[in-house]
């Protein structure tokens, strides 16, 4: 959730897609919906390095599933900044995940 909230807010605006995004992302793992603003908090709060730490840890499948995921959120309102991009590109290199084009990112979180 740290990283979302860095994505999400990285071109300067929360779009209500992108929300829609990570509540539907939530049910499909039955965390139930009342639960979301007090994840987002905590991981907006949380220290960028422990994210880090905890997703370099990950095995492959994880990460590939959270490259696919903050891909297909910079992507989903239709307006993929070169800020969310720099974050993506960032953010898979400190943790070594999966290399993906958004496409693949879409496609990926699709199936």
């Amino acid at each position: 959730m740290s990283m979302v909230h860095a994505m999400i807010v990285a071109d300067g605006k929360v779009a209500d897609e992108e929300i829609s995004v990570i509540s539907a992302e939530m049910i499909k793992f039955g965390i139930p919906l009342t639960d979301f603003k007090e994840l987002f908090l905590k991981g907006r709060d949380m220290e960028p390095s422990i994210a880090v730490e905890i997703v370099s840890k990950m095995t492959y499948e994880q990460k590939k599933y959270v490259a696919a995921y903050l891909g297909n959120i910079m992507a989903v309102d239709n307006d993929i900044d070169g800020r969310e991009i720099a974050l993506w590109k960032l953010l898979s290199q400190l943790c070594n995940l999966p290399s993906m084009t958004v496409a693949e990112a879409i496609k990926y979180m699709r199936e």
